[in-house]
């Protein structure tokens, strides 16, 4: 039996327009999967964006102001939830999991206390993607041009332990590796 795939981001994800829920849950049943987890990007830290390595048409790209700030959309809670169940009504035969991706929960506990209280996720698992920047935050890929990329990582590498003692929210943590350069 193939394994279940436990981190799936589909069109519910910001950063992932051109997802597709019910297409992903096709895939799963047509490859023989026995569950999927659809873990959405919730972010809450606005961050700046590096214009210059970005294509103008990319998705990220048109979502930023002029000068490369990055505010991330509102999580829509109650319609993700509504398509978890219309998929898996549709596709009884594949576990369905909803969950989020939480960036930097530690920072924002307010804003996610709101969304945990629109229903019931299966799954949500904690990330790191930015850190502090000159006032400001930035992707650690993005600070390597100021700074010693030895010492972004250990900047990183410290919040990571910040972010499991000050959040209780989240019972798996994605993205250690981050930092390096994967998205």
């Amino acid at each position: 039996m193939l394994p279940a795939d436990s981190h799936v981001h589909s069109e519910w994800s910001w950063d992932a327009p051109l997802g597709s829920m019910e297409r992903t849950c096709e895939k799963a049943v047509e490859l023989g999967l026995p569950a999927i987890a659809f873990t959405e990007h919730v972010d809450h830290t606005v961050w700046m964006v590096n214009l210059d390595v970005l294509h103008p048409d990319d998705h990220l790209a048109t979502m930023c102001s002029p000068d490369g700030e990055l505010t991330p959309p509102r999580f829509d809670a109650a319609g993700y939830l509504e398509a978890i169940e219309r998929c898996r009504e549709r596709f009884p035969e594949l576990r369905i999991l909803s969950g989020m991706e939480l960036g930097e929960p530690h920072w924002h506990a307010e804003e996610i206390g709101k969304l945990l209280a629109v229903g019931q996720f299966d799954r949500l698992i904690g990330s790191l993607h930015c850190l502090p920047s000159g006032g400001r935050f930035t992707e650690p890929p993005g600070q390597f041009a100021q700074r010693p990329a030895a010492e972004v990582m250990r900047d990183y590498l410290a919040e990571i332990p910040r972010l499991i003692e000050q959040s209780e929210v989240f019972t798996a943590l994605a993205h250690i590796d981050y930092g390096c350069g994967s998205s």
